[in-house]
């Protein structure tokens, strides 16, 4: 089609066939231009450079078991950063109402923190008057994800946590 309107043009049917030609290119870029359209052409790429690689690290093994233990560090703390983002800021807390938890401490001149001691603790949710339940925790360790029932359970004397 497009040589019969170069030929309409003025130009040679020969001339016209090569103008053509230059212009869409030659009959073997037109082949790679569709052979690479479909993902057969895909998998031959990632074959192909699966190959090489595998040529390359017999080549050179020191580069590619550096490379491996590189990759598998950084997927590994990957990982473990995703998982403590996931636990402690992507997941809701594992208790009701988590927004209305609230910390209470005891406090002096030198520590503003004071730990409390367990004597105090009964005494303090003996007398409480303002919260719905009082439980403790242990500061000492951090817990990404804990039970239900984990603060129940701590606020137990020792002996019945058996």
């Amino acid at each position: 089609m497009a040589v019969e309107e170069k030929v309409k043009q003025g130009m040679s049917p020969k001339g016209a066939v090569r103008a053509v030609r230059l212009e869409r290119g030659s009959f073997d870029a037109t082949k790679e231009i569709v052979r690479t359209a479909g993902w057969e052409y895909f998998l031959e790429t990632c074959w192909q450079d699966l190959h090489f690689a595998l040529r390359q690290s017999r080549k050179n093994p020191g580069f590619a078991i550096t490379a491996a233990v590189v990759l598998a560090l950084a997927m590994s703390v990957s990982v473990a950063i995703f998982g403590f983002v996931d636990a402690a800021l992507l997941q809701p807390l594992p208790y009701a109402n988590p927004e209305r938890l609230m910390s209470v401490n005891e406090s002096n001149l030198e520590l503003p923190r004071w730990p409390l001691s367990y004597p105090d603790y009964l005494d303090w949710q003996r007398l409480n008057k303002s919260f719905r339940s009082l439980d403790v925790y242990n500061g000492r360790g951090y817990l990404l994800q804990t039970p239900p029932r984990k603060l129940e359970w701590l606020s137990r004397p020792k002996a019945a946590r058996r």
